[in-house]
């Protein structure tokens, strides 16, 4: 049986070797060349008819020198603008900046470019690559602090071009310009910013800019502006004077309104409740004098902090804004109400040491009362002057009978007491006269200033 299976092995292995043997031995086949792709399939998109668009757009470049503008030598090119604003936002009132991203559309004419009567009547679109071959306005947003063509996840570019030579260039840009802003009455204020678009080195003797007729300006409805409300925007042209000559101006001009809600609780709702915390201080009783200037510094101190950190998010300008006024008018409250209670400590003192006075005069009275039945006894032995004798102002003459004589006297009278002033209580009655106009007049007069206040910088009485 073992002798059966080492032949069987032996067998097959031989086999094995002579195949291995052959394959070898055979010269190898050459490889068949792949099938040469058809660069012009059945159906060609680049192609229809005889039409073949890639020849038909190397001839409409061929001479094309795009140093030199449509109509040359002729009548001026006219580029029509069309702007698709996206975002506006990040505006900075230290900087005086505002930033917007719009897509930016410019249409114009160029007879070189056109192919309409080849029998290709399709429009063509091109890669930003088109821009190195054909001739594009130099337009620029003057006042731009700076700019951003979109590059995610390619250039943010297309240029179109028509038949009959019509031309259109538009691409995504992010655009900072400046905006000179009025704050006197910040924060209630209002701002115009301005996004201005002109021709750079073609003046309009040979380029015009002005607005397409079809949707010259449109603003998307999804946009939020965190601190304003884009009340309205408007657009027009307008031609601007150079010592190099006349250029075409286009003008965006947005209306932003700003939203009082940020500022309302940050700063004017901690105020008032400032304010009225330094009024608590007039109910507390006058001879707390820990509690009350605790108070009073307090809330003058907390009032520095506020001005402080509110003057940090502004522009150093010359003027006084209204948020400044405001913030000047509850410091000066607030320090009033330390004054009036300097005032009436002043009082406090003033009493005490009328009391002091009158208690010792108090004391003198009793020590004095002894007097008086002495003086009784010696006016009931007095002797009637002589006819015609005068006695001297503040002295009498008085009869002494253990010395059997008259003798001139001090006239005292009877005994001086402390007599009690008919305005013991003068201070006092400032005192609570002072307390209780301070609890009337303070928040009057604050209702009366911030009702004016409110009227002339919220806009109520335009």
């Amino acid at each position: 049986m073992e002798l059966l299976i080492l032949t069987v092995l032996l067998f097959l292995g031989g086999q094995a070797l002579a195949v291995d043997v052959n394959n070898q031995s055979r010269p190898a086949e050459p490889t068949p060349p792949p099938q040469q792709l058809s660069t012009t399939p059945k159906s060609d998109p680049i192609a229809k008819g005889d039409i073949n668009v890639t020849e038909l757009i190397s001839k409409l470049l061929t001479g094309y020198d795009k140093r030199l503008r449509p109509n040359f030598g002729g009548p001026p090119v006219n580029v029509s603008v069309s702007v698709f604003i996206e975002f506006i936002g990040d505006i900075d009132e230290i900087n005086m900046e505002f930033t917007t991203i719009m897509y930016f559309r410019q249409y114009w004419k160029d007879n070189r470019l056109k192919y309409n009567n080849t029998g290709y009547s399709k429009r063509l679109a091109f890669n930003p690559e088109m821009l190195k071959f054909i001739w594009v306005p130099d337009t620029h947003f003057p006042g731009i602090k700076d700019g951003l063509r979109h590059d995610i996840t390619d250039a943010n570019e297309v240029i179109r071009l028509w038949p009959d030579g019509s031309v259109l260039y538009s691409m995504r840009l992010k655009v900072t310009s400046q905006c000179p802003m009025n704050l006197r009455h910040f924060p209630m204020d209002k701002q115009k910013c301005r996004l201005n678009i002109e021709a750079f080195s073609y003046d309009d003797k040979e380029m015009t800019l002005n607005w397409h007729k079809d949707n010259p300006v449109t603003v998307s409805k999804s946009i939020q502006i965190p601190s304003y409300t884009l009340s309205e925007y408007r657009w027009f042209a307008s031609v601007e004077e150079f010592t190099t000559g006349s250029y075409s101006l286009l003008t965006i001009e947005f209306d932003l309104n700003r939203r009082l809600g940020f500022h309302m609780i940050q700063i004017y709702l901690p105020c008032y409740l400032i304010v009225v915390l330094a009024w608590v201080s007039f109910w507390v009783d006058r001879e707390q004098t820990a509690a009350r200037i605790a108070m009073g510094i307090t809330t003058v101190l907390t009032m520095a902090t506020l001005i402080g950190s509110a003057r940090t998010s502004l522009p150093k300008v010359s003027y006084v804004k209204s948020l400044e006024w405001f913030l000047i008018m509850c410091f000066l409250f607030v320090f009033s109400a330390i004054l009036e209670y300097a005032f009436v400590s002043y009082l406090v003192f003033k009493n005490r040491v009328e009391e002091r006075q009158r208690e010792a005069m108090r004391k003198k009275h009793d020590d004095e009362k002894a007097c008086d039945t002495a003086e009784e006894t010696v006016d009931n032995d007095k002797t009637p002057q002589s006819p015609g004798s005068r006695p001297s102002s503040g002295h009498e003459a008085v009869w002494i009978p253990g010395k059997h004589q008259v003798e001139t006297v001090t006239k005292s009278g009877r005994c001086r007491s402390s007599r009690r002033s008919t305005d013991e209580d003068h201070f006092v009655k400032i005192l609570n006269t002072v307390e209780f106009f301070s609890r009337l007049l303070f928040p009057l007069v604050f209702i009366f200033l911030n009702v004016a206040y409110w009227l002339y910088y919220g806009g109520i009485l335009e």
